[in-house]
């Protein structure tokens, strides 16, 4: 009889140019809603060559899972995706690519972290609330997909500043 199954562990490790097809596919895959725009291979290649943006590969059992692209700013950052593959949703991942974000920009002495969501998507809203987000604006028809716009929300997360470098 089983008694329980542990789950597997996530690995992160930092993106570079030669993930732009995985980090792609990561985040194409993971688009459920008709206001997300797909990023291409290209777009994303270029991302992974800016040293300003800390991009990140979610693995577990050597798979990969999910992403985040955070884009450095003097003391400031933002989040400008963060991806889980449908499947693996609400099993931590999401918040270990924040949580994982969040200490990195810290070492980096950036005080804040900012990101948008979009209004209507609850778990999302749910996951940024639970990792110490806060709204702080609206932005009406932020996201445009085929047909609709929708409003997103801007959020916000103070970094503490016993972490940051002096």
């Amino acid at each position: 009889m089983i008694i329980g199954v542990d789950p597997p562990r996530t690995e992160l490790r930092r993106a570079g140019p030669a993930d732009a097809e995985v980090a792609a596919a990561l985040r194409q895959s993971a688009m459920t809603d008709p206001w997300e725009r797909p990023w291409g291979v290209a777009s994303v290649g270029l991302l992974l060559r800016d040293p300003g943006v800390l991009a990140t590969l979610a693995l577990q059992d050597a798979a990969p899972v999910g992403t985040s692209f955070i884009r450095l700013a003097g003391d400031e950052a933002e989040v400008l995706a963060l991806a889980v593959v449908p499947d693996r949703r609400r099993r931590g991942i999401g918040r270990t690519l924040i949580d994982a974000a969040a200490r990195d920009c810290a070492l980096a002495g950036v005080a804040r972290l900012f990101l948008e969501v979009a209004e209507p998507n609850a778990p999302a809203r749910a996951l940024y609330a639970s990792c110490g987000f806060r709204q702080v604006g609206h932005r009406p028809g932020y996201y445009r997909g085929i047909g609709v716009a929708v409003d997103a929300l801007l959020l916000v997360r103070d970094l503490p500043a016993d972490r940051k470098r002096q």
